[in-house]
């Protein structure tokens, strides 16, 4: 399995916004993949996935979300895929700074 991208870095967002990124995961091998199981490493992510079971060279996107209503500062919030028959487990990520916005 190859995600071509797993890391979206958001930069500097605002207290309460919404981050969104889209993965792709692509099965580089010559047999059936199934998505086991996929985990967030926090309360505040979602995530969705269109298909679970990827064919030779199909392709799976993963749509994760941040709340940052609850986060301030650097931080980093991750989604675990694990597939079936396979140890190793891949991590996507999104990155930010999330800041507390002052009026003037």
């Amino acid at each position: 399995m190859i995600p071509p991208k797993t890391v979206f870095d958001a930069k500097t967002v605002y207290k309460g916004q919404k981050i969104g990124a889209f993965f792709s995961l692509i099965n580089s091998s010559d047999s059936l993949v199934e998505i086991e199981n996929i985990a967030a490493n926090n309360k505040d992510v979602s995530f969705e996935i269109d298909k679970k079971n990827l064919e030779p060279n199909a392709m799976a996107l993963v749509k994760m979300y941040v709340n940052t209503s609850k986060i301030e500062g650097i931080n980093a919030r991750h989604i675990e895929v694990s597939l079936k028959g396979y140890s190793e487990k891949q991590k996507l990520s999104i990155t930010s700074e999330v800041k507390v916005y002052v009026k003037n």
